[in-house]
């Protein structure tokens, strides 16, 4: 499987929450809980120095999918996929996917 057709599989995979393109994911902050709605975020620029499967792995940050999705869709191992996360995280400078979005899924002013 090529990247640019795991990237495709990534996108037409169907979520738990249906098969609609808006994605809402519950997260939090110390106590607070937040809910952060995401669209499939393909024509967001990848930012230099990132490796072909670490770029796939940025890309379906921003579109909301979970390690264990993007591990069955680039079938790899979900330790695999954890490691890539964090190196992506390492190389962007940021500490988790909130920040992650917040700073390239052009929301929020980031």
């Amino acid at each position: 499987m090529t990247e640019s057709s795991t990237l495709a599989a990534l996108e037409q995979a169907p979520r738990a929450n249906g098969e609609g393109k808006l994605y809402a994911t519950r997260f939090y902050l110390g106590t607070d809980e937040y809910v952060m709605l995401s669209l499939p975020a393909l024509d967001i620029p990848t930012p230099e120095g990132l490796t072909q499967s670490e770029a796939l792995v940025f890309r379906a940050i921003l579109a909301g999918r979970t390690n264990h999705e993007i591990a069955t869709a680039k079938r790899r191992s979900f330790r695999t996929v954890a490691n890539q996360v964090a190196t992506v995280f390492r190389k962007l400078n940021v500490t988790s996917r909130v920040e992650l979005i917040v700073k390239y899924g052009g929301c929020c002013g980031g």
